[in-house]
This record gives structure tokens, C-alpha cells and sequence, in this order.
């Protein structure tokens, strides 16, 4: 009887111990598990590449019109870290679209292959819950993300340019192609981004 009391008190001390903890940082378990503090120190140097992107930004997109002005269309709560383990980065956002006030939320896997030397990249948004496959690569001080798309009119190609990197800051411009890249269609819509503080 004595043990079973001993037992049942363990028990009921664990229990409590567990929803003490568990209700002191909501989610820390979730995130424990997905996120990783850093870069694996075994992970394909590469990795390093997309490491500017670690962080949460303000992402606000705009296009160029006829007459040269910026138009703001869109703006993105933008957060990017480190997964499994430290050998692969995730992104999430939600993006709202500035005219019509429709809200995307998705998310994007990022991880370097050896074996093919090259990034790939998924990405997936609520929306039409899609998967968007491209691959990337640095070129020069930029980083370069290239992917299919199908429309009406056939496959477009697409790609989208990360440049005037810094630490808190950087570009996004996005071009199209209709002849399979041969000739690129520069600047169709723009992204500037800054560290969120």
C-alpha cells in the first residue's frame, strides 16, 4: 500500500511539474523542436548563403509604374530561421495585400544538396496549398531562387534576385520569362526589406 502511495505521489509530482512548466512558456516545446539556435558546424558550407536571411523582417512590396513612381502593394511579417537541426532554414510570413486586404500565410523550406551542388527550395501558401519547387545559387553578391510556372499561356520561368544585401537590410526583385529564359522580363514587382528591430 505504502508503495502505491509513494508511486501515486511521484505520479501526481511529475504531472504537476509538467503543466507548471508547460503552462509557464506556452509553445517553447514546439519551438524547441523546429527551431535550432544555429548552423550545424556538419552542414554544407553553402548553408552560410541564405544566412543573412536568419531573423524577422518588414517586408513591403511595390512595383515600378509607367511613369517611373513606386507603388506599394503589398506588406509581409517575414520570419526565417535555422531547422533540422541546423542544416536547413525555414521561412514563414503573412502577407497582406494593401488593396483588396487579403492575408497569405506560407511558408518555404530552404536546404542545400550536395550531391546536385545546388540549393533546393519548396514553397508552399494557403492559398492554393500548391508546392512551388526552385533551385538557387549565388551569383556574384546576389543569391538567385529559379522556379517553373504554369499559366494559361504556358510555363513561365521566374527568378528572384536577393541583392544590396547588409545585416539589416536587402533587396528582392523578381523576374519573369516566356521563352524558357532565354530573354527576362527584369523588375515585374519589388521587395525591400529591413530588419525588424
Amino acid at each position: 500500500m505504502f508503495n502505491k502511495i509513494v508511486s501515486n505521489s511521484a505520479f501526481v509530482f511529475v504531472l504537476a511539474a509538467f503543466f507548471v512548466m508547460g503552462a509557464a512558456a506556452p509553445g517553447a516545446v514546439e519551438d524547441e523542436i523546429l527551431r535550432s539556435a544555429g548552423p550545424n558546424p556538419n552542414a554544407p558550407a553553402e548553408l552560410q548563403q541564405f544566412a543573412f536571411l536568419i531573423g524577422e523582417w518588414d517586408a513591403h512590396a511595390y512595383l515600378i509604374d509607367d511613369s517611373g513612381n513606386e507603388v506599394e502593394f503589398g506588406y509581409a511579417d517575414w520570419r526565417i530561421f535555422y531547422i533540422l537541426n541546423g542544416c536547413a532554414i525555414q521561412d514563414a510570413w503573412i502577407y497582406r495585400n494593401l488593396a483588396s486586404g487579403e492575408v497569405e500565410h506560407g511558408t518555404m523550406f530552404r536546404t542545400f544538396n550536395p550531391a546536385a551542388g545546388e540549393w533546393r527550395i519548396v514553397e508552399q501558401r494557403h492559398t492554393d496549398l500548391e508546392f512551388v519547387h526552385m533551385t538557387a545559387k549565388q551569383v556574384g553578391e546576389t543569391m538567385e531562387m529559379h522556379g517553373v510556372l504554369e499559366s494559361p499561356e504556358g510555363k513561365v520561368n521566374f527568378r528572384r534576385v536577393f541583392y544590396n544585401i547588409e545585416k539589416d537590410r536587402f533587396e528582392w526583385r523578381t523576374d519573369f520569362s516566356q521563352d524558357g529564359g532565354k530573354t527576362w522580363q527584369e523588375g515585374a514587382f519589388f521587395l525591400r526589406v529591413t530588419r525588424r528591430k
